[in-house]
């Protein structure tokens, strides 16, 4: 028997924005979070920051008499039932000086400023669902204030680094149990620069390990059934952007009811409308396991966020 299975991969057409503001009226630096735009990453909106969530800040100013003065290093920025604080005091605006920000979510990630080039070291996207941790930076530079202007609220605009990926699965009409799923050469652990230094910014990736057959993406037993229903398999997943999928699989074993000889395929996501995986970007692939008694054959269809039309590719 020949598996068919088809596979939708639909995607953003760029990073969502996501801005952190100071306190209005006050010369005191303060940090609160705005209500998100429309988003497909693992945090969607400003009520889904748990308390105790925090991102870390570097601020720093310059003046020709002092040089450079740290007001932010390394701090955290923490959610409590007050609102988004930090610890120490409250920093205060100085007049007629320019301010760099700098910060990165979640705090503590092997998070670290070298000059202009924000760095993370061995980020760790393996966990998903709810579990799955999404890594965002900010830069906002080059901010002054005469001695008779009023400080207004620092835009950091947070850019998701990481790319979401979901895996759906359903049956076209029979029962069917995925004895096992796993998606294979994934990129799960790594490390990313970010060189603010000159615009536009450059980023990359360093991947230092992958998902194989044993985890961290792989589920046994998702029972499928014969109406058609969708199962989300993995939930969310933040992974490691990749500029190609070459090597990256998901091997799929199933089981029609009533019968006692698996069904086995290698999908390559390469093969798939969707090259790579880009930092900021949703990507969704549907794995419709056929009816037993169907002629079987592999598609896939590419469907962007803002179109409602399927195009179809066959192989």
């Amino acid at each position: 028997m020949i598996l068919a299975v088809s596979i939708l991969s639909s995607f953003a057409g760029g990073c969502t924005k996501h801005y952190i503001t100071a306190k209005p009226d006050s010369s005191a630096i303060g940090f609160s979070l705005s209500d998100f735009s429309d988003t497909r990453a693992a945090i969607n909106n400003v009520s889904e920051f748990a308390l105790g969530s925090s991102f870390d800040v570097w601020g720093y100013y310059t003046s020709a008499s002092a040089g450079k003065v740290d007001v932010f290093n390394h701090v955290p920025v923490v959610k409590s039932d007050k609102g988004w604080g930090y610890s120490g005091g409250d920093r205060f605006w100085v007049k007629d000086v320019q301010y760099d920000f700098y910060s990165v979510y979640p705090s503590g990630a092997g998070n670290a400023l070298e000059g202009e080039t924000i760095k993370v070291s061995g980020f760790d996207c393996s966990a998903t669902g709810a579990d799955a941790v999404d890594l965002m930076t900010a830069v906002s530079k080059g901010i002054s204030y005469g001695v008779d202007q009023s400080p207004q609220p620092v835009a950091l605009e947070f850019s998701h680094e990481l790319a979401c990926v979901k895996f759906i699965a359903k049956s076209a009409g029979s029962e069917v149990t995925i004895n096992s799923i796993s998606l294979v050469g994934a990129g799960t652990v790594g490390d990313f620069n970010l060189n603010a230094s000159a615009e536009p910014k450059t980023r990359s990736w360093t991947v230092s390990g992958r998902s194989d057959e044993t985890g961290p993406f792989s589920k046994t037993d998702v029972d499928l059934n014969p109406d058609g229903t969708e199962v989300d398999v993995y939930g969310d997943m933040m992974v490691l952007p990749l500029q190609n999928l070459e090597g990256v699989t998901l091997k799929v074993e199933y089981t029609y009811a009533g019968e006692t000889v698996p069904v086995q395929h290698e999908l390559k996501l390469s093969e798939a409308t969707a090259k790579n995986w880009s930092a900021g970007q949703s990507y969704r692939y549907r794995i419709t396991v056929p009816v037993q008694s169907s002629d079987l054959k592999l598609e896939v269809s590419v469907l962007p966020w803002d179109k409602v039309d399927d195009a179809y590719v066959e192989w």
